[in-house]
């Protein structure tokens, strides 16, 4: 199993996008699912921290679509985790079922923004953050305790990923 630790962005990536895709074939066809990505438009150096957004909708029955935007995805940006949290939580409105957000991501909030909060208001709605600390490698305790907050204050899990088995 191919270790995520001391990869670079795109290789990271491009075990994501794979783990990914697989996953979406083991998920009930039923089950409705969107995609949403952030700090995936905008270069780094734009410091976009409002570049987030809804690739595919929630809709039973659209893997395909899904499979597609996540073949496209590319890291190139900033990790603007609240933005992205607070728009999630619009994607889900006149869903009424249970209602989780799965968050992958190899870095903590890159903006400012207070992630922690928006997973609280997302915990007030009924959404639940579950978050995968993705080929962190050895980040620093407090970087892997802001994302275990995120996970916490919402009533989720968070796990980390060091290689593309425990990913999946």
């Amino acid at each position: 199993v191919p270790s995520l630790m001391g990869s670079s962005d795109e290789a990271k990536m491009q075990i994501a996008k794979e783990t990914l895709e697989e996953v979406s074939y083991w998920l009930p066809p039923d089950l409705d699912l969107a995609l949403r990505a952030y700090g995936n438009t905008s270069a780094s150096e734009t410091n976009n921290c409002a570049d987030s957004s809804l690739l595919v909708g929630f809709s039973e029955m659209n893997r395909d679509p899904i499979r597609g935007a996540i073949a496209g995805l590319k890291p190139t940006g900033q990790t603007p985790i609240a933005f992205a949290l607070n728009q999630a939580g619009r994607d889900f409105s006149g869903l009424d079922s249970d209602r989780a957000i799965v968050l992958v991501s190899d870095g903590i909030e890159s903006c400012g923004g207070d992630p922690v909060q928006a997973a609280r208001d997302l915990r007030e709605q009924g959404i639940i953050v579950h978050l995968i600390g993705f080929g962190m490698g050895n980040a620093k305790d407090e970087d892997t305790a802001s994302l275990q907050a995120i996970a916490n204050a919402s009533g989720g899990r968070y796990v980390m990923a060091s290689t593309a088995e425990e990913l999946k």
